[in-house]
């Protein structure tokens, strides 16, 4: 995903990428303009936020555009030349190339702001669509990484192991299977199967 929306970063280019919110308790995302080309990170690296890099992370650089205040609609303005650069992780990209909508008879401002003043501000509005498709973007990503942290596979395969019953046994086998796969519980929990029916018709023929 991360090569995927790199490749369709470019310089002057406008994109969004997600950010926890920590108010609001729930994800939301910033607007930026792409200050260069995406690039790997030469070594392990730690921002000045205490963000941590590990080598061969995929950046971008990027200034971020202001939200106009108060209005209904996303209306943004473009960053100052002076603006502070930032690093983007592209992993978080969730919109590579966004078209932001100027001013026009089509597209008129927020009400309490004066169509001379929003264009001196150089202000554009993102289009309704493209923040659906950025929040579908973001609840998608959400939906794998929860997927991906609690398997539903595991659960299952915890469950039906352990034949005889024994739970000091089952929590030995899920100890040991996060080191081998052929030590997983269901392996393990098969071969003991087996050995205790062989061994239960041995004593049946010897009776």
């Amino acid at each position: 995903m991360a090569e995927l929306n790199g490749n369709k970063i470019r310089v002057g280019g406008v994109g969004a990428y997600s950010y926890f919110e920590k108010k609001k308790k729930e994800q939301s995302f910033y607007v930026v303009k792409w200050t260069s080309l995406p690039y790997k990170v030469e070594e392990d690296t730690t921002l000045e936020d205490g963000t941590f890099l590990p080598k061969d992370e995929l950046v971008c650089k990027a200034k971020y555009f202001d939200e106009v205040p108060r209005t209904s609609k996303k209306w943004y303005t473009p960053p100052q030349q002076n603006a502070t650069e930032v690093v983007v992780r592209v992993r978080y990209v969730v919109a590579p190339d966004l078209q932001l909508l100027p001013i026009s008879q089509q597209n008129k401002g927020p009400p309490r702001y004066s169509k001379e003043q929003l264009t001196e501000l150089g202000a554009a509005r993102l289009e309704d669509s493209d923040k659906l498709n950025i929040m579908d973007e973001i609840r998608r990503r959400e939906v794998l990484d929860f997927d991906q942290i609690h398997d539903p596979d595991d659960s299952d395969d915890d469950e039906e192991e352990d034949p005889d019953g024994d739970d000091d046994e089952g929590l030995e086998f899920e100890q040991d299977s996060d080191s081998d796969d052929e030590n997983s519980p269901g392996y393990a929990g098969d071969n003991d199967g087996e050995d205790n029916e062989s061994g239960d018709e041995e004593e049946e023929e010897e009776l």
